[in-house]
């Protein structure tokens, strides 16, 4: 039995309804046309300004560097004697007021007779002052982002390794995420619709974590060791300290590893 006609078997039984197949349909189909060159618009999101002050940077505090790529590498961590975004890597810059869009350049092979045989980006490596939140809007590859204040965006298919996250929003169609984060105030949110996430939270976050793995797996260990067994669905319920920081993990199809 394969996973379209599991699915199927699952809705005659009525262990799931019509809206809940629907969403592993969509997810199925997702992991099936992953394939690098499918193209859709950017999405667009609201500018924002510096943060300021000790505390913990909202969206909306933030200067945002925005980067579309549609495949390749990109890496991106933070320096603060940074005063503007550096960037190494075929990509165009532009500024928008207090903001930057970065678009990674595609590098298109030919044949000799001028026929398109692929396409491919290089690795674009992007160093952020203080203060600039990471917008990501990527086609397929890997994205890997380091001490960044907030990461959001959109993956359609790869890689994304985020490593010491100050908070996070972030949509994945079809792959995987490896995420480390500290999280102390705010709303965040990781929806992934076919793949794996693994995701651990550092010493001295606050927060409550909430969500739903829905066929698939889930486990937890740490302060809050858990395992289920049950494919179908499986949701969770996690406070540490005061549940300051509220985050939201679903995954549609695929696997969740959580450590607190």
């Amino acid at each position: 039995m394969n996973e379209r006609e599991r699915i199927e078997a699952l809705l005659n039984e009525g262990k799931i309804n019509q809206e809940e197949a629907g969403i592993l349909f969509e997810a199925l189909r997702d992991l099936e046309d992953s394939e690098p060159g499918q193209d859709e618009p950017a999405q667009k999101r609201g500018e924002g300004a510096p943060a300021s002050g000790s505390r913990p940077a909202t969206p909306a505090e933030l200067a945002w560097v925005k980067v579309g790529a549609k495949f390749g590498t990109l890496e991106v961590s933070v320096d603060p004697m940074l005063n503007e975004p550096a960037i190494e890597g075929e990509a165009k810059v532009e500024r928008k007021g207090k903001d930057y869009e970065i678009q990674a350049k595609t590098i298109t092979q030919r044949w000799p007779l001028g026929f398109i045989v692929g396409g491919n980006s290089p690795t674009v490596s992007v160093k952020l002052p203080s203060g600039y939140g990471l917008e990501v809007d990527a086609k397929a590859g890997t994205v890997i982002a380091r001490g960044v204040p907030y990461l959001r965006g959109e993956v359609k298919a790869g890689t994304v390794v985020a490593r010491d996250i100050g908070g996070i929003d972030m949509e994945i169609k079809a792959g995987t995420l490896d995420a480390t984060l500290n999280l102390a105030q705010g709303q965040h949110r990781v929806f992934m619709k076919a793949g794996t996430a693994n995701v651990r939270m550092l010493p001295g976050s606050d927060y409550r974590i909430k969500g739903e793995v829905l066929m698939g797996s889930l486990r937890g260990v740490g302060k809050h060791s858990f395992e289920t067994g049950d494919p179908l669905r499986q949701t969770f319920n996690v406070l540490e300290g005061q549940g300051k920081a509220d985050l939201r993990i679903d995954v549609k199809m695929g696997s969740l590893f959580l450590e607190t």
